[in-house]
């Protein structure tokens, strides 16, 4: 939930892993925040909301926490609080689990008892008093906010409703028997009303107070609390923690960021107070704004899905050509991966399920075992949009113009790309070449199905027109035993029957 972040400069020198360049978006939103989180005009902090808005997995979370960080490096420092919604909704009443982390989180940053200035609002038992009474007066009142909260009173039994109306000669269920408990039910919780209001009125000035009194010498404003993973978090667990922490909004020295999917979010509070409810402009009044993080292009976000292969990379034949520089795409994972997204087209979720698909067929072939990164990837994707062509092409021998019909239907946008081969010296030779991933994988068709001896014999014989040597270094690896073999034919039987049964998975 809550986390302080570690100010040790050395390990936020780089944003690592930060495939999708949002470093930039961090630093302007820094200046951003100092800016909104004070009064110009008279110098005195004030309160900021806003939201990160972004779909979710793709990567709201690493960008937050990776700007946690980066606050610290700030000069002065701004320090911050991360609490993480999805973590804590295991938890029945949320407002209690953040108020009780809140206090936590500040009481980090109070001075050491021995370099306490003489004011009682930055005392820890004295801010541990103002936690209490708003803890308290919030208790009671969170059975209002559960289920649809402009129409119902869920969470409360019918038992409950009888006690405070009725004493036990009449809890027989009699509908006076319950109108004497709602009766009842209602003054506190109307009395809880008036008493919350004031308690509410009191902690705001108080932390206020507090921080202000910290400010400067202790503390650098604001204090940046981040609330992340709403979008994951149970629905009635999300609208109740909004529910609560909007009466802390405006506690002048605080800045919220809410990490979110703004219109799914939307969707869950509409949900939860009725279909005609507008959660968007409910969700516009929170915020004082909203940033949304910009869509990432194909080669980034691809990057980013291939920073979770972990495959040992001297295992893999990535099916690219070790001339960098001289090639459009690199031997590597996100590189090859982006190729085959561009080609059939995908978008962002597409490439996250396709990616996924090909991580779990991976996951089928035995430890150690050799094997063919671009060969896997485009046949997940066909498998992906295609099951009718993907069962076609899982029957060895298939040619002639019944497979070029198959592919074309595949294969729409596929650019020429140049290259050039390598001499025996790693030396680039002069003669330009072109490809594209159709006649790629043609050729890796051309030996499916067949023993490593006959598909030697088929590579060797189309060595000038293969690719550069890609498959004929992987039959020559076939021949000597670094790829396993399926009842004497090429390994690239095994793929089909992985990516399969990996495509029945709902990513």
């Amino acid at each position: 939930m809550f986390k302080q972040s570690d100010t040790s400069q050395s390990k936020f020198d780089e944003w690592e892993g930060d495939a999708l360049g949002r470093r930039r978006y961090a630093a302007f939103l820094t200046g951003y925040i100092k800016r909104k989180s004070f009064d110009a005009k008279t110098g005195k902090a004030k309160s900021f909301v806003m939201a990160i808005d972004d779909e979710w997995g793709k990567g709201k979370t690493f960008f937050v926490k990776k700007w946690a960080e980066d606050l610290l490096l700030q000069d002065p420092p701004i320090r911050s609080i991360y609490f993480d919604a999805w973590e804590a909704d295991c938890i029945s009443d949320p407002l209690i689990a953040f108020i009780a982390e809140l206090q936590e989180g500040i009481e980090k940053f109070l001075p050491v008892p021995d370099k306490v200035v003489a004011l009682p609002t930055i005392g820890k038992q004295q801010l541990q008093k103002t936690f209490i009474k708003i803890r308290k007066a919030f208790w009671p009142a969170t059975k209002l906010l559960a289920g649809n909260f402009a129409k119902h009173i869920s969470g409360t039994s019918l038992d409950e409703f009888l006690e405070l109306g009725v004493g036990e000669e009449d809890q027989n269920g009699s509908r006076d028997a319950i109108d004497k408990g709602l009766d009842r039910f209602f003054v506190q919780a109307i009395e809880e009303q008036g008493n919350k209001r004031e308690v509410i009125r009191e902690f705001k000035s108080e932390i206020d107070q507090t921080l202000q009194s910290l400010a400067g010498k202790h503390l650098q404003l604001p204090i940046v609390v981040f609330v992340d993973e709403l979008d994951r978090s149970r629905p009635n667990f999300a609208i109740e923690l909004l529910e609560g922490i909007k009466h802390l909004f405006d506690i002048p020295g605080l800045c919220f960021v809410i990490s979110t999917n703004i219109n799914q979010l939307a969707e869950t509070v509409r949900g939860g107070y009725g279909g005609d409810f507008d959660g968007r402009r409910y969700l516009d009044r929170l915020f004082h704004t909203r940033y949304a993080l910009p869509k990432p292009t194909t080669e980034q976000y691809c990057q980013q899905l291939a920073n979770q292969f972990d495959w040992d990379r001297k295992d893999v034949d990535f099916g690219v050509p070790l001339t960098a520089g001289s090639f459009k795409y690199q031997p590597n994972a996100g590189s090859v991966f982006s190729w085959v997204a561009s080609v059939f087209e995908l978008d962002l979720r597409s490439q996250e399920r396709v990616f996924n698909m090909v991580m779990d067929a991976c996951a089928g072939l035995e430890s150690g075992t050799r094997f063919q990164f671009l060969f896997m990837t485009i046949i997940c994707a066909i498998r992906y949009r295609n099951v009718g062509i993907f069962d076609e092409l899982e029957v060895p021998g298939i040619q002639g113009e019944r497979l070029n019909e198959l592919l074309d239907a595949l294969f729409a946008s596929d650019p020429q790309l140049e290259f050039h081969n390598r001499d025996r010296y790693g030396n680039l030779d002069g003669k330009a070449r072109s490809v594209t991933l159709k006649s790629v994988f043609v050729q890796y068709l051309r030996i499916f199905g067949k023993t490593p001896t006959e598909a030697y014999e088929v590579a060797f014989a189309n060595n000038e027109n293969i690719y550069p040597k890609s498959v004929l270094r992987f039959v020559q690896d076939e021949l000597n035993g670094k790829y396993a073999s399926l009842g004497g034919r090429v390994s690239l039987q095994f793929y089909f029957p992985l990516v399969r049964s990996a495509g029945y998975l709902d990513y």
